[in-house]
């Protein structure tokens, strides 16, 4: 087994700011899901269904769990 990335991995970088930091020092759970939620997207578009797609059939992401 390898650690590396393979070249066909979807990637969406995050940079975590002061404002996504809770009172207890960690990324907010708000943040985590609002990620989350955002790189899916941009993995759709890029796999060529986008945003349009969603609304015409009236879908959407949800998170179901966050542990």
């Amino acid at each position: 087994m390898t650690d590396e990335i393979p070249p066909t991995a979807f990637s969406d970088p995050v940079t975590v700011t002061a404002e996504m930091v809770d009172i207890q020092g960690v990324v907010s759970n708000h943040e985590i899901v609002r990620i989350f939620v955002e790189a899916a997207t941009h993995h759709s578009i890029a796999l060529g269904w986008g945003v349009e797609e969603y609304h015409r059939l009236g879908a959407w992401w949800m998170v179901r769990r966050h542990e």
